[in-house]
């Protein structure tokens, strides 16, 4: 199952808190970084949706287009 980046955000801004109470830079910047990979991670999804609609629709439209040629 994806997680389509919640993971990574939800981890990341526990290890970004935790780093900030704690006063570990590191810490807070490695939870920084995790959360805009699980960002990445949904907008990429977010896009293969957008490009699968896309596609059915581009598909819908050739089969229309070859029913009105064959009439």
């Amino acid at each position: 199952m994806a997680d389509k980046g919640i993971k990574d955000k939800v981890e990341g801004e526990f290890k970004d808190k935790l780093g900030g109470l704690m006063g570990d830079k590191s810490k807070q910047a490695e939870g920084v970084a995790q959360k805009a990979v699980g960002k990445a991670k949904e907008l990429a999804d977010d896009a293969k949706k957008t490009a699968e609609g896309l596609k059915e629709k581009a598909e819908d439209k050739i089969e229309e287009a070859k029913k009105k040629l064959e009439k």
